[in-house]
């Protein structure tokens, strides 16, 4: 909801330019999902060990990459809304640059084996009796 908010709050402040109306509302539109992406790969990174998703995972591989990929696009945009048209190209070159990037670290994701889960066949032996007594002794104190 706060990815949401924000992405909102982006849109609503974003400065409408260009001489095409239409053109410049999608590019809104697409600041505003670079801001919701890069705020879901700051969590995915963050509460990776949380969730125990594996960082071998393909799934984790296409989700850092567009993750990295909108957070430079977030970056080179807010930077030329900065400089003006004076350093636009540049920037396109910056963004390509990184969406190459990305779809190495994409193929790299798909090309390595991810590491095999390991299941357990049977489960430890609870000692109910004894935790209920510790518990009891915590409780007590």
């Amino acid at each position: 909801m706060v990815l949401l908010f924000a992405a909102i709050t982006v849109a609503a402040r974003a400065p409408e330019f260009g001489m095409f109306p239409f053109l410049s509302r999608i590019h809104i539109l697409d600041l505003s999902v670079s801001v919701m992406q890069s705020g879901l790969l700051i969590l995915l990174v963050g509460l990776s060990s949380y969730f125990g998703l594996s960082w071998r995972s393909l799934a984790y591989g296409i989700a850092f990459g567009l993750g990295v990929f909108s957070s430079v696009d977030l970056a080179a945009e807010t930077i030329r809304v900065w400089t003006g048209p004076v350093a636009g190209y540049a920037f396109d070159f910056v963004t390509m640059a990184t969406y190459h990037c990305c779809v190495v670290i994409w193929l790299v994701y798909l090309l390595v084996p991810e590491t095999a889960r390991l299941t357990v066949k049977e489960l430890p032996e609870n000692s109910l009796e004894q935790w209920n007594a510790e518990l009891q002794r915590l409780l007590l104190q």
